[in-house]
């Protein structure tokens, strides 16, 4: 089925993010990032944010950070950001 969907995508000239349904990632600096197409948010502390993905948990962690606001298709953590990182399965 991704296949299908990947050529699909590629034929149509679609973005991969909206025919695969995966997150798709924006940050401000280190100051902010938005995350589209989540899947809820699994934790959160001052120091890590953990974002359910289709592909798998996104690590957020830094300092001083706080969840700016959630949608049903966003979730947007601010703070002073150090990293990100999948963790699958």
């Amino acid at each position: 089925m991704a296949d299908l969907r990947d050529a699909l995508s590629r034929w149509l000239d679609l973005p991969e993010d909206v025919t695969l349904d995966l997150p798709r990632l924006r940050m401000l600096g280190d100051l902010q990032v938005l995350v589209e197409n989540h899947q809820g948010v699994r934790s959160f502390h001052e120091d890590e944010a953990v974002v359910a993905t289709k592909i798998g948990d996104l690590l957020i962690w830094g300092a001083e950070l706080r969840v700016g606001a959630v949608s049903e298709d966003a979730v947007i953590v601010t703070g002073r950001i150090e990293g990100l990182r999948y963790r699958r399965g």
